[in-house]
């Protein structure tokens, strides 16, 4: 399963997403596509044999949150609407973490550190699936190459 291929990107998505052939049909180019962005975004020099089974796992993972931002619902089915509104990456967008918060009889702050503070829009998003969030884990584990520290 090293580089895992779209045959495993797949089987994640059935098995450990819980996808079903129903809402997603095994030719949905949702697939396709979210699975080569992930590759495209996963830096290549982390394919290393010392960490092949992390790198396996944030690969899939990224894929897996690439396919709740983007995946378009079969007809008749409202799949991925009901995921993302589930996960609320539907509606107000959220800018960040707030760090302080006052009004005229009160105030409150919270120190924010170098991961949150450093991260960017596509961070962000990562950030509202747990697919992306064990994804950027990952990313953070390797260092600041990836742009988080």
């Amino acid at each position: 399963m090293f580089p895992p291929s779209f045959a495993d990107f797949v089987s994640f998505v059935r098995n450990d997403m819980g996808i079903s052939t129903a809402v997603l049909p095994d030719d949905s180019t949702s697939l396709a596509v979210s699975f080569g962005k992930a590759g495209e975004f996963m830096p290549a020099y982390l394919a290393c044999a010392e960490i092949m089974y992390s790198y396996t796992d944030a690969l899939l993972n990224l894929g897996g949150a690439y396919l709740i931002q983007s995946a378009v619902d079969v007809a008749g089915s409202s799949f991925f609407d009901d995921l993302r509104n589930a996960f609320k990456m539907t509606g107000a967008w959220r800018s960040g973490v707030i760090t302080s918060s006052s009004d005229n009889a009160s105030s409150a702050s919270t120190a924010v550190g170098n991961a949150m503070q450093n991260l960017n829009l596509a961070d962000l998003q990562l950030l509202q699936t747990p697919y992306g969030r064990t994804a950027l884990a990952f990313l953070q584990e390797m260092g600041t190459y990836w742009g988080i520290s």
